[in-house]
């Protein structure tokens, strides 16, 4: 629901009305002094939209429409850095509306060759879904650096159109521009998402040529993308030569074992990562349960019950219906009645439906 420039998902704030503009009252006090037009710059508006944005994360300002009725630009007050930050307030809350505007006082005051502030727009309009505008801005120039082209590829896999963006990503390496982690990561997130392997094993190439396999989350990408291959031999020998192993490069080798059907080695997986001090998540926990439960063995989903217990999330909706589905499957209708139980109140219905379909 909108108040005049604040937009807010709450019906229950009260508000009053003010030369026809609708102002949540809790909020009227800092409406008027930040933004009396004679007293406040553009500083002031700056600061209040990264504030009431912290604190009201689905409340946001729109501050375009206070600058252009009040006259900030034209006193010359509104600078490249004012602009680029707005964007991204507009960027971060995906309000195209508002970063359309900001977009218009951007051509207004004569900043769009600047090439900050453009990145700043095809962040925007990609992180917002608006791809032909995003696409427009792109082929206006050819002196894009890497932080544009990393926004504009993962605009086009973050809405889908992952073909698109594999071609962008791979036309980086074409050009005279250095890639960093950001874009060997998303380049092998898209390759895992179309099971594009040769262009999955040319960034791999790239990453061991840049040198840049040191960096978790470029390791963990290759190590996810070859697991959702279902190369396992490729995934334990990088796995082990990470320099640096963390719960995502866990749980992605536990979970590519889980997915070739090789339970044992899923299993052993997982108890290398207790003895290595790493603590498992709830997604580990429910795949290290759907692999018990493949191997038919209660023994092992015993043990990596009471490893559940000990992390406190045996009880949780998502690891214990895991539990029951484990114990369902080893026939052990005891344990999965008493695993219902205990869950009490966080039985979902998909729980139910497993011990029913036991």
């Amino acid at each position: 629901m909108e108040y005049g420039h604040f937009m807010t998902t709450s019906s229950s704030l009260p508000s009053l009305t003010i030369e026809n503009q609708r102002i949540p009252i809790n909020i009227l006090p800092i409406y008027r002094k930040s933004f009396n037009p004679k007293l406040c710059s553009i500083s002031k508006f700056e600061n209040f939209v990264k504030t009431f944005s912290k604190t009201h994360q689905e409340t946001y300002i729109s501050i375009t429409d206070d600058i252009s009725s009040n006259g900030f630009a034209a006193e010359k007050n509104l600078d490249k850095f004012s602009l680029i930050s707005t964007l991204g307030e507009c960027s971060k809350n995906r309000n195209l509306g508002h970063g359309k505007q900001c977009h218009g006082l951007v051509l207004k005051l004569g900043f769009d060759q600047d090439k900050f502030v453009a990145t700043t727009l095809v962040s925007l309009y990609s992180k917002c879904g608006d791809l032909e505008s995003a696409c427009k801005l792109f082929d206006k120039s050819s002196d894009w650096d890497i932080v544009s082209w990393n926004s504009f590829i993962s605009g086009y896999s973050s809405n889908g159109m992952y073909n698109e963006a594999l071609n962008y990503c791979m036309q980086v390496f074409s050009l005279d521009i250095q890639p960093n982690h950001y874009t060997f990561s998303i380049g092998l997130s898209i390759c895992a998402s179309v099971g594009a392997v040769e262009e999955g094993r040319q960034l791999h190439a790239y990453i061991v040529k840049m040198e840049y396999f040191a960096y978790p989350a470029v390791g963990n990408s290759l190590l996810t993308m070859y697991s959702k291959f279902g190369m396992m031999d490729e995934v334990e020998i990088l796995f082990k030569k990470l320099p640096e192993k963390n719960l995502i490069s866990w749980t992605a080798i536990i979970t590519g074992f889980y997915q070739q059907k090789c339970f044992l080695k899923a299993l052993r997986q997982f108890c290398d990562m207790i003895k290595s001090g790493e603590d498992p998540n709830e997604h580990t926990f429910v795949v290290v349960m759907a692999s018990c439960g493949g191997m038919l063995v209660p023994m092992y989903g015993r043990m990596i019950h009471a490893q559940a217990i000990k992390f406190g999330m045996a009880s949780g909706v998502f690891v214990g219906t895991a539990i029951l589905d484990m114990y369902s499957e080893t026939k052990q209708m005891d344990d999965a009645r008493k695993q219902f139980e205990e869950m009490g109140v966080l039985a979902s219905h998909v729980s139910w439906n497993a011990l029913v379909a036991a």
